[in-house]
């Protein structure tokens, strides 16, 4: 992923689990930022959601309020633009230089 300038935020031990007697501890799970100067901080937390530690992520992002009158558009998530959107993330995306990547760092 550094091909793309990303980095995983995720420091610490996310997943605790019990594999035939055996105690195992990763960080299986990944938040990914190339935004560096709006990430601030993400912390494993001791709430649980399954057999995975919650994250919680601050982001420095300063989100604009519409107008009292501005029109809001809606996405249209119609069965053909989801067809749609299959068939482009299917047949229309080169996922090579992720898949033949041989550097997870």
């Amino acid at each position: 992923m550094k091909l793309f300038g990303m980095v995983q935020t995720v420091r610490g031990i996310t997943r605790v689990a019990n594999l035939n007697g055996k105690i195992t501890k990763s960080t299986i799970d990944v938040v990914m930022t190339n935004c560096y100067s709006h990430f601030l901080e993400c912390t494993v937390l001791e709430d649980r959601i399954g057999d995975h530690q919650a994250l919680k992520c601050i982001l420095n992002v300063k989100v604009n309020k519409a107008s009292k009158f501005q029109k809001v558009l809606i996405r249209d998530q119609s069965l053909n633009n989801l067809k749609a959107l299959h068939y482009f993330l299917g047949k229309c995306s080169d996922y090579s230089s992720i898949v033949n990547c041989n550097d997870v760092d």
